[in-house]
């Protein structure tokens, strides 16, 4: 932690950036682990998709028959829900372990610090009304929009069109700024045991510009790296289907005659798969382990000692 003459606590932007990489380095297996159960996840949706689309006819696809046809699968409906339901829950769990791991530099855990306690259902609960209040806010803001462009066309085309884009300009700065406070919340009840709305808000006081380029670089390293490796994977996998002699189907008249044709490729498949468990686990380790270290650091000159769980017995 780093303070300047104010005495205001402040976060040292090297320490939040590279607490990903500390973290793989000092915890190889739990954040391969992480990987892993997102990859598992990608995995399964595959395999209990697959049967409910493979039958999809091409000429057919995207019509109102087709999409009846497949809204009236009560099995398919169930699979998407019971999908979206495990991403959500298995994405809590993974970044509330990244977070715990941060917290504990110097502990190894034989269960990848991944539990399914009191710091889970904070966290959990915590997200949800961020999002809630997230859906609001846009709400709010499209018919505030609507009014304003309305009032606007009154005075000209061209009033509107440039009253509408610094009005969007707008949005996205309230938007930017919002989150980049808000970031600080999950890991602040991370850190004090408790939901931590207001403790998250308050240690961020006087930060904000320097949160907003924190994130802005989590958001630029996050799709630059994420571009590049997805990218490599997915040139690899098509020099690889060419160069074993793989063709497209010239007809093809269903999903599954698309998948046979790539069936020889499963290898290749699996192996771009476990290629994918360390950057997987890393980008989880990488986000998650910023905020909490700035959060981690901010809250130790800004939160009272009654206010902070001690750092070393994070609640199971």
């Amino acid at each position: 932690m780093t303070k300047r003459s104010t005495g205001r606590a402040d976060f040292s932007m090297g320490d939040a950036l590279g607490a990903g990489f500390r973290l793989f380095r000092r915890q190889p297996v739990a954040v391969l682990g992480w990987g892993a159960l997102h990859m598992l996840l990608a995995l399964g949706a595959w395999f209990v998709l697959i049967p409910f689309l493979r039958d999809i006819s091409f000429m057919t696809m995207g019509s109102e028959a087709e999409v009846e046809r497949i809204n009236a699968m009560v099995g398919f409906q169930a699979a998407i829900w019971a999908l979206n339901l495990a991403q959500l829950a298995i994405t809590l769990v993974v970044w509330t372990a990244a977070m715990r791991a941060t917290l504990k530099p110097g502990r190894t855990d034989p269960f990848l610090f991944l539990r399914a306690g009191m710091d889970e259902v904070r966290v959990g609960v915590m997200a949800v009304a961020l999002i809630a209040g997230f859906y609001a806010f846009i709400l709010l803001v499209a018919v505030l929009g609507a009014a304003f462009g309305f009032a606007l066309f009154a005075m000209g085309e061209a009033a509107a069109v440039s009253g509408v884009f610094l009005y969007g300009v707008l949005v996205l700065a309230v938007i930017l700024v919002g989150w980049s406070r808000l970031s600080l919340l999950m890991p602040a009840a991370m850190i004090t045991g408790g939901f931590a709305f207001e403790e998250g808000w308050r240690i961020g006081k006087g930060r904000t510009a320097k949160l907003v380029g924190l994130n802005l670089l989590l958001l630029l390293i996050y799709y630059v790296a994420a571009i590049l490796i997805v990218g490599l994977l997915g040139a690899g996998l098509v020099g690889v289907f060419l160069a074993t002699g793989g063709v497209w189907p010239s007809d093809p008249q269903t999903l599954d005659d698309v998948f046979q044709a790539f069936r020889p490729m499963a290898p290749w498949a699996a192996l771009a798969l476990l290629v994918m468990i360390p950057f997987s686990g890393w980008l989880i380790a990488f986000w998650a382990g910023a905020l909490t270290t700035a959060a981690r650091q901010l809250a130790d000159g800004a939160l009272p000692p009654e206010s902070a769980r001690d750092a070393a017995e994070p609640s199971r």
